[in-house]
């Protein structure tokens, strides 16, 4: 009897273990199917996330910023020359505004707006009969200018330059301009916009115009 007894008890160890190798391979099973749904699944949500109506893919950060997110940032910038005067101090003086791609107006130091915008300006002149542009600035563009907010998104810069006296009203002038929207904050990246007014001051003679190289 204490034989059978031991028999018996071997039976049922076998039986416990082979239930137990059953269940493991079931549970493994249902793991498996469960991990190819949430993959099945996820793929299908994230092909629909593709054809976003804002243009951002895959590839992009603005791609995984959630809707409220995005809304509230809303990535980018749009600048726009409005004016440029030379006035009698011979300090120029540009009037612009800035926006973001939904046409909202952006504020330049980034209090009220996210991320701050640096505006960097160029003035430029090619002298009559003459091909290369020079410069007006010592240091390839002007520095530390004045703003003057005029509205929301709306602004003027005053130039520290000073044109000398005897500038030329009838060479062809180029204002380049660059806009910095810089949103790292946010761990996004910094977008630009530049804008370029072309002009002779005098209103006469012939337009010069040579394209701008940036690296």
């Amino acid at each position: 009897m204490a034989q059978f007894k031991l028999l018996h008890a071997g039976a049922k160890t076998r039986e416990v273990q082979m239930e137990d190798n059953t269940m493991k391979k079931r549970l493994l099973w249902c793991l498996t199917v469960s991990v190819a749904l949430l993959m099945s699944t996820s793929n299908l949500v994230f092909a629909k996330s593709e054809a976003r109506s804002d243009g951002f893919t895959k590839s992009d950060k603005e791609f995984y910023l959630s809707e409220e997110l995005l809304s509230f940032i809303r990535p980018g910038v749009e600048f726009e020359l409005v004016d440029f005067v030379i006035p009698e101090d011979n300090q120029p003086l540009a009037t612009f505004t800035l926006k973001d791609p939904g046409g909202l107006p952006l504020d330049r130091e980034g209090i009220f707006t996210p991320g701050p915008v640096d505006v960097r300006m160029m003035l430029t002149y090619i002298p009559p009969g003459e091909e290369n542009k020079i410069s007006y600035h010592d240091r390839l563009r002007d520095r530390d200018g004045e703003y003057t907010q005029l509205g929301p998104g709306s602004y003027t810069y005053k130039f520290t330059t000073v044109l000398p006296d005897d500038w030329d009203m009838d060479a062809s002038h180029t204002l380049a301009v660059v806009a910095t929207r810089d949103l790292r904050e946010f761990d996004l990246g910094r977008y630009y916009d530049n804008d370029v007014m072309n002009y002779i001051p005098s209103g006469e003679g012939e337009l010069f115009v040579r394209d701008i190289t940036t690296t």
